[in-house]
């Protein structure tokens, strides 16, 4: 099981706190007045006073939990760099390798992928026949 987060908005977010805890307290500030000062619980100052290094604090509730999307997610970015964009799908398709896990944790991996990936074309859509007048091909427009 891997260790806590090293990296990343809540860690950063800690080692600035925990460098001010301890600027404050080489000033001599209090505890009580430390915690007024920065908006944080007595107890997070008190745990970050007494932690000689950030690296030592866990972070975060699911520090270390591995996700249950995580031995799928080779499989998903391999199909999403295919042009198989659509997490549903893509969803459907793990699911039948034994996935447990729900879809709103694939289409929010998908919207990550989408957000890291701003130029991969959106997935091709169908034109119904329907739509089309009749002897015109969606192409041939």
């Amino acid at each position: 099981m891997p260790g806590p987060r090293r990296t990343g908005r809540l860690s950063d977010r800690v080692r600035e706190q925990h460098a001010t805890v301890h600027a404050l307290l080489e000033e001599g500030t209090a505890l009580r007045v430390i915690a007024r000062r920065l908006g944080l619980a007595r107890n997070t100052v008190r745990r970050l006073a007494h932690a000689k290094d950030p690296d030592e604090l866990p972070v975060g509730r699911w520090s270390g939990h591995v996700s249950i999307l995580g031995s799928y997610k080779p499989y998903v970015d391999q199909r999403y760099a295919e042009g198989h964009t659509v997490a549903r799908r893509l969803f459907e398709e793990i699911r039948e390798r034994d996935y447990q896990g729900q879809e709103q944790i694939v289409r929010k991996h998908v919207h990550r992928l989408r957000e890291a990936f701003p130029n991969q074309p959106p997935p091709r859509r169908k034109i119904s026949g329907a739509l089309c007048r009749p002897g015109r091909s969606p192409e041939t427009r």
